[in-house]
């Protein structure tokens, strides 16, 4: 099995005029701001709405890209 050598994910914090802040249920991890995987070729932000609506059904317009992060681990 090849595994990946980069894996690129999105997430976004979505939050309301009262200050709440909107948070999925990740079954392994707990709550978390929703986001997944994408594909390598997928534009970041296009990718975070569409990962937005199908975790939740919210439909939001993302702009701008306020960050990037990385975890580097050692693979297997």
């Amino acid at each position: 099995t090849t595994h990946p050598k980069h894996i690129v994910a999105v997430g976004c914090r979505v939050q309301n005029k009262r200050d709440e802040t909107l948070l999925v249920d990740g079954l392994r991890r707990g709550w978390l701001f929703p986001g997944d995987q994408i594909e390598e070729d997928k534009d970041l932000i296009k990718a975070v709405d569409g990962e937005l609506l199908e975790a939740t059904g919210v439909l939001i317009d993302v702009n701008p890209l306020v960050g990037i992060s990385t975890n580097i681990k050692s693979l297997p």
